[in-house]
């Protein structure tokens, strides 16, 4: 005679028809229980149950029991024994075991030594069950070179599985495979319709995203109202770039009302979600008096929280700060040294203004030539304006360059030609002199 296999238990049953098949020893029922005492938060009645369908070899209450571990569910959080049962868990092919072992675990080394190739063979078995987090993972490190060999069509292979299944962030990761390709021109009509696919499903990255490409015209008609209405729903979940670019839209009137007091509200709401480039703005407020009353402390505060996460506008107005005593106390050796780190990105007025310190020895020790050649960058870069004036000095007063009063004077007429009071200053009192001299 053949036997029956066991019943399997799951949602539609009843509290009662699960609890006594379960405590009359049938996996399933208590796996289900597990499950439902786990969705209460009733973990230690949710491990007790797990447990019993774990000794009977149940995959997925091995896992589920894992999970427990990893958590701290029910149990002391315990990284080592977590991966135990989930790998004995995944080699018996439960799918969701072997993501877990490979994403929760041996990617990040915990309770297991970090392997990316294991990873990637841990992703290949839960994907080839149709998985979708481990499809979308799996096409990542195709696309990265993570473990496996890069290559970035099979990466766009697994990803688009992923997301043909309706997982988010596959279809988040596909549209931005599109409007950022490693290779030809980018889709923008595909990147749209997948990032709208993942907006409405709570991506928040394609939330800011598809809001860029409608302000933007990109694949889709412009629309800045549509840009506002995706950035709004990134910032109500907490997306950084959606809360600043909301800022940038009150700040500039596009898609909505101008309002500089709602532009710095959202600038500084994006500053206290830790946003480097929207503490320089709100500094900027607050120096200004743009959509908030002038605070020269609040404004130094704000530069200098911006300079420590690494913001190199930031960093040189911290610097200005420290140089002026502008809402701080004067500091000329700590302003060299932000003026420097943010040169040291690129930033052509910190770029002249160390150079500036260098050649006067101003909170730094005097080398003329070096800083010379850092006011020359500074100018070739952009910053005339800001630095004409000061690579004349340096040709008339021969500072770390021969000494050339043609150049000087050459100089000093284009720097007050572009408005620079101090050169306009400079060429009256050369008049005056050369008007006694005749």
């Amino acid at each position: 005679m053949v036997g029956c296999a066991p019943q399997v238990y799951h949602s539609g049953h009843t509290h009662e028809q699960v609890m006594r098949a379960a405590e009359r020893g049938n996996a399933s029922a208590q796996l289900e229980l597990g499950q439902r005492f786990f969705g209460r938060r009733h973990y230690e009645e949710a491990v007790q149950w797990y447990g019993k369908a774990a000794e009977q070899g149940n995959a997925r209450a091995i896992g589920r029991l894992g999970w427990c571990y990893y958590t701290g569910s029910g149990v002391a959080q315990d990284f080592v024994r977590a991966a135990e049962l989930f790998k004995v868990s995944a080699e018996m092919g439960d799918a969701q075991s072997q993501f877990n072992l490979a994403r929760r675990c041996i990617d990040r080394g915990l309770g297991v030594p970090d392997n990316k190739e294991e990873v990637v063979k841990w992703y290949l078995k839960a994907a080839a069950q149709g998985h979708a987090m481990a499809q979308c993972n799996l096409g990542c490190c195709y696309m990265k070179g993570k473990g496996v060999e890069r290559n970035y069509a099979e990466g766009i292979r697994w990803m688009r599985m992923s997301a043909e299944q309706g997982c988010g962030l596959g279809m988040y990761n596909l549209g931005a495979a599109y409007h950022f390709p490693k290779t030809g021109e980018p889709d923008y009509a595909e990147a749209v319709k997948w990032y709208r696919l993942a907006a409405k499903k709570g991506e928040v990255s394609a939330q800011t995203n598809l809001g860029i490409l409608y302000a933007n015209g990109l694949g889709v008609e412009t629309n800045l109202e549509r840009a506002v209405f995706w950035y709004r729903k990134a910032a109500e979940q907490g997306g950084v770039n959606g809360v600043r670019n909301l800022a940038y839209c009150y700040r500039d009137g596009r898609g909505v009302a101008k309002s500089e007091e709602d532009a710095f509200e959202w600038f500084k709401k994006a500053m206290e979600m830790g946003d480097a480039e929207s503490c320089l703005i709100v500094g900027l407020c607050y120096e200004t008096g743009r959509g908030v009353g002038k605070d020269a402390s609040e404004a130094a505060r704000c530069y200098m929280k911006g300079a420590e996460l690494g913001n190199a506008a930031a960093q040189y107005s911290i610097a200005r700060c420290l140089r002026r005593g502008l809402g701080i106390k004067k500091d000329p050796v700590e302003a060299v040294n932000w003026s420097r780190r943010a040169a040291a990105q690129g930033d052509l007025l910190a770029t002249g203004q160390y150079g500036w310190c260098l050649v006067h020895g101003h909170g730094v020790a005097k080398d003329e030539q070096e800083g010379f050649k850092l006011i020359v960058r500074a100018v070739e870069g952009g910053e005339a304006k800001t630095f004409l004036y000061d690579l004349a000095e340096c040709y008339e007063k021969g500072l770390g360059v021969a000494k050339d009063e043609e150049k000087a004077l050459e100089l000093y007429k284009k720097s007050a030609a572009i408005g620079d009071s101090y050169a306009k200053k400079w060429l009256a009192e050369r008049e005056k002199k050369d008007a006694v001299k005749n």
